[in-house]
């Protein structure tokens, strides 16, 4: 193992220090990668500015003065990134962003933040498969399954005396059992989802919010990914 195959995984274990990436853009440097380097440490520099509420692009709105000081950074970070879609492509699609959201459409696509992979957007196939190889080099800590949405208030779907056409509404997942539902997860990844907000009974998962549900399977996921190459979990929040 390499001094910077160390310090990625202390990157790994630990997503938010910004004092270990920058070590790790030093080592970058010094091993010739300057590009992803100058990225890391562009990109670390952006999130420490202050966020204005302009609508995420590349271009400076007039009269913000945030922007005229973070947009520039993230119009170099883009062009860095430019030219790295062979470092980032492979493990996660062919689409990425540096503007604070991931691509629009449901094809694979990443978030590029603070000079790393944060998160992913990939159908649960892909993600089940390449897993070992997304967590093994980025610091993801947000996963959306495209091909995934939760089953929201649907009489018929949830088991029986689970739903009531007058309760309030609920989202939620169930345990697949043999049928390739959209609503129904592979049992690694529900038996990974945080304790349900409301009352779920054995393949059941239910909460009152689909945003809600989208975090609890994203939480899953990441515990999925960070417990197969052997990092300490995330404290994450459903």
């Amino acid at each position: 193992m390499t001094d910077g195959d160390v310090i990625l995984r202390a990157v790994l274990a630990s997503p938010g220090d910004d004092l270990t990436r920058l070590a790790y853009a030093d080592w970058l440097e010094e091993s010739g990668e300057l590009p992803r380097a100058e990225l890391i440490r562009v990109q670390l520099e952006e999130a420490r500015l202050h966020v204005c509420d302009c609508a995420p692009s590349l271009f400076v709105q007039p009269g913000c003065a945030t922007c005229a000081v973070v947009k520039p950074l993230r119009r170099k970070a883009h062009k860095l990134l430019l030219g790295l879609t062979h470092h980032f492509r492979p493990l996660t699609g062919y689409s990425w962003s540096v503007l604070g959201r991931m691509p629009d459409g449901d094809t694979p696509g990443s978030h590029v933040r603070r000079g790393c992979v944060e998160s992913v957007r990939l159908s649960c196939d892909e993600f089940l498969s390449h897993a070992e190889a997304i967590f093994g080099q980025h610091p993801v800590t947000k996963v959306l399954l495209s091909d995934l949405s939760p089953l929201y208030n649907v009489c018929g779907l949830w088991p029986a005396g689970y739903i009531d056409p007058s309760d309030a509404d609920r989202a939620g997942w169930l345990l697949r059992k043999g049928t390739r539902d959209e609503f129904s997860l592979p049992a690694v990844l529900f038996d990974l989802l945080p304790p349900a907000p409301l009352v779920s009974s054995p393949g059941c998962w239910a909460c009152s919010e689909e945003a809600d549900a989208l975090t609890a399977l994203s939480i899953a996921c990441i515990r999925y990914g960070r417990g197969i190459v052997g990092l300490p979990p995330l404290e994450l929040e459903a």
